[in-house]
């Protein structure tokens, strides 16, 4: 059985990136969870497309020491705050974040991952030094990317697709979300040049509020989304009703323009909207 949010891996970097990541985490955590921070050091290269990349820190001994005193020093602050949470702390040799992240999330076991962004390049999508799509689709665990807007706002709002129906772990998710937070879930179906909804999606849907009822205390809405791109049409719909959580497909509903950027990387620092891929 899934352990909803109980072994939760923070990748850190010290910035305003890492307050936001751990505040989300927190909130998210269940009674005894453990919270894993990871530093992932980095070999930057002058005058290479590395050197580019945001640096989560550059490799050599003075830097060790360093960071881990500023893991122990978070460490100590989130368990003396919160006594329920334990916290773990890790540094990975430098090379590729991402790779990294995905390691050392299967090695553990966790249940997500959450990414602080407060940076992107959307015109240049090759330049980000995590990709939330590619790594929660690798992984097959759940990536939760955070944006420092977010640090103060309490989830509401979920925003979540039924088209392609909803399996195990959303569901999880969803309920684990619900027995925390007091939200309004926004089931999204799509209406693609006027045809009305096919019969499966309407199934689905019918299923999927016949399991809500039981399985979750929410509000429940649905709606009827027009145009071929999914991604924008759900992240359009989502500023609209100023939604504070987004559930996406790494696969099939995470890109965005002819760039191919991934939903967070278009919205801006300021944005309390929080994308979470489900695989």
């Amino acid at each position: 059985m899934w352990n909803s949010f109980k072994n939760i891996l923070i990748p850190v970097d010290f910035t305003t990136n890492t307050e936001v990541a751990v505040m989300k985490g927190i909130e998210l955590a269940d009674n005894d969870c453990t919270i894993h921070l990871l530093h992932v050091q980095r070999n930057i290269l002058v005058g290479s497309i590395e050197s580019y990349q945001p640096a989560f820190s550059i490799n050599s001994g003075r830097d060790h020491i360093d960071i881990e005193k500023k893991l122990g020093e978070w460490k100590m602050l989130i368990e003396d705050c919160f006594s329920a949470v334990h916290v773990c702390t890790w540094i990975a040799p430098g090379g590729s974040v991402q790779t990294a992240i995905e390691k050392r999330a299967k090695h553990l076991g966790v249940n997500l991952i959450i990414i602080g962004k407060q940076s992107h390049h959307s015109w240049f999508p090759f330049l980000n030094t995590v990709v939330p799509s590619k790594l929660a689709r690798r992984s097959r665990i759940s990536v939760l990317t955070v944006r420092p807007g977010a640090i103060r706002s309490r989830t509401k709002s979920v925003v979540v697709s039924v088209t392609d129906g909803l399996n195990s772990r959303k569901k999880e998710i969803i309920v684990s979300i619900c027995s925390k937070f007091h939200v309004k879930i926004h089931l999204v179906t799509f209406n693609h040049d006027g045809k009305q909804m096919s019969e499966s999606d309407a199934a689905k849907l019918l299923q999927f509020y016949q399991w809500l009822k039981f399985a979750a205390d929410c509000s429940v809405e649905h709606v009827i989304l027009s145009g071929e791109h999914k991604a924008r049409s759900m992240l359009q719909f989502a500023k609209k009703i100023d939604a504070d959580l987004l559930l996406v497909h790494p696969q099939t509903e995470t890109r965005i323009g002819w760039r191919n950027s991934h939903i967070s990387d278009v919205l801006p620092a300021s944005s309390k909207l929080q994308v979470m891929s489900v695989q």
